[in-house]
């Protein structure tokens, strides 16, 4: 609440009691602002809603104001300005204003109408029913118009990101098809060792990718730690003689792993069927009868 002192008699008071103190104070021509010590006339003290906090005016040139105390001061700011311009229509009643201008003196006008309600019939005291859901009528505006404006703006960012997301998808698209024609090319000149690097490159991207994908499959609720069947599968494999074991040893171990970070979040079933589809997106697996080898 901003406080004003009257530069006539030197009475202090609230916003919402200067309009009562002009008709008792003769000579009054100005008010000022305790706060910032601005001076304003009799019209334009009505436009001075907010100042500084105590705080912040004793805080010292280090004082930074609490980032959720900022953002809940803006959003009354906002709510604010949008029954400022409300009440600017024409075709609103000049009786309905000059109780406008008087509610607009007060911090934390409610949203909602019981709350409203209670809260005009506490601060003007006297006013008929009809004139409350006429005063009602233009803050419900403007309501409707920021619950609008915040819809609209909420499609704005999700279609930025959807077309973010599609020109990251082309991008990987035009690098799959270059990295395509440049194997072609090398093929063509008969340079297999270009080839074979070109190979290992695509197929350790892809087996990433696959990798990528299996995470974001398994984890169907948001974890910290993501386990990535692909290097585990690699890695265990890469240990053992001749880059094989047996396939249930295999898919043991791996379980284990997958227990030690994540603890049982898939069935036996549904994660055997994990490792298999894993293996499948990778030509790197070779599975023989009961032996599981990696090239």
């Amino acid at each position: 609440m901003v406080f004003f002192v009257c530069n006539n008699c030197g009475d202090s008071m609230k916003k919402n009691k200067v309009e009562t103190h002009i008709y008792k104070c003769r000579g009054i021509t100005s008010v000022s602002c305790v706060d910032c010590n601005k001076d304003f006339d009799l019209k334009s003290y009505h436009s001075h809603n907010q100042c500084l906090q105590e705080d912040e005016k004793y805080g010292g040139l280090n004082y930074q104001r609490k980032e959720n105390e900022a953002k809940g001061k803006r959003k009354q700011e906002m709510w604010i300005q949008k029954i400022q311009e409300a009440s600017q229509r024409a075709d609103v009643p000049p009786h309905i204003k000059k109780h406008l201008r008087t509610i607009l003196n007060y911090d934390n006008i409610p949203r909602k109408k019981p709350k409203f309600v209670n809260f005009i019939r506490n601060s003007i005291h006297g006013l008929r029913n009809d004139v409350i859901d006429q005063l009602w009528s233009i803050f419900e505006a403007a309501i409707r118009t920021d619950s609008q404006q915040s819809i609209a703006k909420n499609e704005e960012n999700n279609k930025r990101k959807c077309e973010e997301n599609d020109q990251s998808l082309n991008e990987n698209e035009s690098k799959e098809e270059k990295l395509n024609k440049t194997k072609k090319i090398k093929k063509e000149e008969g340079s297999e060792e270009a080839i074979n690097g070109i190979e290992k490159e695509q197929i350790d991207k892809s087996e990433e990718k696959a990798e990528n994908e299996q995470t974001d499959e398994i984890n169907e609720k948001p974890s910290k730690i993501k386990f990535k069947f692909m290097k585990w599968a690699k890695s265990l494999l890469r240990e053992q003689p001749d880059c094989q074991m047996k396939t249930k040893k295999f898919l043991k171990k791996v379980r284990n792993c997958y227990a030690e970070q994540k603890g049982l979040e898939l069935t036996e079933e549904a994660f055997v069927q994990k490792m298999h589809n894993t293996i499948e997106k990778s030509s790197k697996f070779v599975v023989n009868d009961n032996y599981i080898q990696y090239k």
